[in-house]
């Protein structure tokens, strides 16, 4: 019999600070997407420089009922020759869906974040509130990972 379980990511930094990313919780051997919180690379494409990505986007909030305030933005972070820069994507399909083109030019390690927030009308003591779910969640193709999130090394490169 198989129990349940629960996989996290977390980063780990030079300096020894850590944060938790993604995680899947399993129950009886089976993912469960509704209550995983996870990004899936489907396969890379090629056009010759350009790859053609697509990306699955599993959020712990998926289960609440569409909001009409809920938005999505996936940033990938380019290099080139002697620059990078970074672009902004918004799903393609509903809120969890990515298509997105890269080039880079260095080791083909595609990084970016998924930015997720979720504005929700309450009234709290006869007061109109608003709630914010908001998530960051790191993203790249390694596994392991390289960890290109370390931001310190970015600034001084």
């Amino acid at each position: 019999m198989e129990i349940d379980r629960l996989e996290t990511e977390v980063y780990i930094f030079p300096n020894g600070d850590s944060i938790q990313n993604q995680y899947k919780k399993f129950k009886n051997g089976i993912l469960d997407t509704l209550n995983s919180n996870y990004y899936k690379f489907g396969k890379l494409k090629f056009d010759d420089t350009i790859r053609k990505v697509d990306l699955d986007f599993y959020s712990c909030y998926d289960t609440l009922k569409k909001f009409n305030s809920r938005k999505i933005e996936l940033t990938i972070f380019h290099k080139n020759k002697d620059s990078s820069y970074s672009k902004t994507y918004s799903p393609i399909s509903g809120y969890n869906h990515f298509i997105f083109d890269y080039i880079d030019f260095d080791d083909e390690n595609i990084c970016g974040i998924i930015w997720e927030s979720i504005q929700i009308d309450t009234i709290i003591k006869g007061e109109n509130k608003m709630r914010l779910l908001e998530q960051i969640m790191l993203v790249d193709n390694k596994s392991p990972s390289s960890n290109p999130f370390d931001l310190i090394s970015w600034l001084e490169e």
